[in-house]
């Protein structure tokens, strides 16, 4: 079978959506050949069956531009592809759905958000499939929507003995974001700070133009946590090198809400570290330790201070438990054959 793949950034450099250009590698042992249609493109070491086309907003292509090298890739691509897998971006199924029905091909959506809309709605004639991972996802009311695992590669994400956890370490990966809630984060090392913990936290990730504001203000309310040497902030890393991060640090955290299911809390527990997060979405899966009250630094400061206390036999054994639940339910492996099985 012949796939025709679109996603937004095909970079294994890539902090955040690095992930795909594994996803892609991966692919390609289920499939014949693969035409990866992505918006930008960065560094890639793909497969000769694998062929990227990007659209061009590395090169800062206009709107125009993207829009007509997007209808030229579905073109020349009708008689290359027998499925389509359209990842997050339902634009593109707006866009080019009704002609990938008219020429037979089977359209697979995968769309994660909590928010559904009319672009949504608009695009489900044209679906076969929509994929999720939160149980809190819109799309979870939709008859052909389907639950997939989150798609973790624990070849890569995994605990790793030659790298010992800084003790007392606590590590946030990911965009800097206000959705993101790191503010709960900054406000819950403080409080731990305040009660005489010695305590390391690290921020790894960088934010988008719009988002630059709130991360200066969260720099801000972070001078004195820093100078301490409580907090500090890093730039994003790739999301090849994040195992080694993981493998560094105690505890990981994530303030991302309900609706979402951050990837990142899957990766951590991939790599046998401890988590604190507040996505109920969880809750059937983490030991209650292990999820804080959302919006409250005093909770989040309480359960990491339960969770650093733990000794380390117990928090071992925990680790153990959450690579065992990923292997099975939420990795890679899992993933491909699921999705091949539906496209």
């Amino acid at each position: 079978m012949r796939l025709l793949l679109i996603t937004q950034t095909i970079d294994e450099d890539d902090g955040v959506l690095g992930f795909m250009h594994g996803w892609i590698s991966t692919f390609v042992s289920t499939y014949d050949s693969i035409v990866a249609v992505c918006l930008q493109q960065g560094t890639i070491h793909l497969p000769k069956n694998v062929q990227v086309v990007s659209l061009g907003k590395e090169s800062h292509a206009s709107r125009i531009s993207m829009l007509v090298r997007f209808f030229r890739a579905v073109w020349l691509t009708r008689n290359k592809c027998d499925a389509v897998f359209v990842h997050m971006n339902v634009e593109y199924v707006l866009l080019a759905g009704w002609f990938w029905k008219l020429r037979g091909k089977k359209v697979s959506l995968w769309y994660n958000h909590k928010q559904g809309g009319l672009k949504l709605w608009l695009a489900r004639p044209f679906l076969d499939t929509i994929f999720y991972t939160s149980s809190q996802a819109y799309t979870v009311r939709f008859s052909n929507a389907v639950r997939m695992p989150v798609g973790i590669d624990t070849r890569v994400f995994k605990c790793c003995t030659k790298l010992q956890a800084q003790k007392k370490s606590i590590v946030y990966i990911g965009r800097i974001a206000p959705v993101k809630h790191l503010e709960i984060f900054i406000n819950a090392v403080k409080e731990l700070v305040n009660r005489g913990a010695a305590i390391s936290a690290h921020i790894y990730g960088d934010a988008l133009e719009r988002d630059k504001k709130y991360y200066e203000e969260l720099r801000q309310s972070s001078v004195e946590l820093e100078s301490r040497g409580a907090i500090t902030f890093h730039s994003q890393v790739p999301n090849i090198k994040s195992p080694a991060v993981y493998n560094s640090h105690d505890i990981v955290v994530n303030m991302t809400p309900d609706g979402s299911f951050d990837k990142v809390i899957i990766e951590g527990m991939a790599c046998e570290r401890l988590v604190l997060v507040s996505n109920t979405v969880l809750k059937d899966v983490l030991p209650a330790e292990c999820i804080f009250l959302q919006n409250d630094a005093n909770d989040m400061a309480n359960k990491l201070q339960k969770l650093l206390e733990l000794p380390s036999e117990q928090a071992a054994v925990l680790g153990a438990e959450f690579r065992s639940y990923v292997v099975e339910h939420e990795s890679l492996d899992a993933l491909i054959k699921k999705i091949h099985r539906y496209i």
